[in-house]
């Protein structure tokens, strides 16, 4: 049975992540399908129970339900909890663990830098 993956945001729309993670499914040929899943702030606990009843494998989860994810979690990495927030969640068929990776690849991005002719401009928060 195909496998079900995905991003959860209000809006989503706009994301590109389908296109991009259904593309390398495909030439894996991994049985599963990337969806945007557009989920309205508030109703984030009710997406996350109807998920545990597909074939969820994990979805990635963005504004504005980072900290809805961490809270809806069985467990969680060390990083998620140190950050308050999660962006990835993955199932293993009876419970979520959360995860962040936004932190951690921001870092990895810092590091790669020359502190003394790189420029960054930070934009967001």
């Amino acid at each position: 049975m195909t496998k079900l993956l995905g991003v959860i945001g209000d809006p989503i729309a706009h994301s590109m992540s389908p296109l991009i993670h259904n593309g390398w499914l495909r030439d894996l040929r991994i049985d599963a399908t990337y969806e945007a899943m557009h989920v309205p702030e508030g109703a984030f606990p009710d997406a996350i129970e109807t998920l545990s009843k597909r074939d969820t494998l994990g979805v990635n989860v963005t504004l504005p339900h980072k900290s809805s994810a961490l809270a809806a979690a069985a467990t969680s990495s060390p990083a998620a909890k140190a950050i308050g927030a999660a962006n990835t969640l993955t199932f293993d068929g009876d419970s979520w663990h959360a995860d962040n990776t936004d932190a951690p690849g921001f870092l990895e991005a810092l590091g790669s830098l020359d502190p003394y002719s790189d420029k960054v401009v930070l934009l967001g928060s």
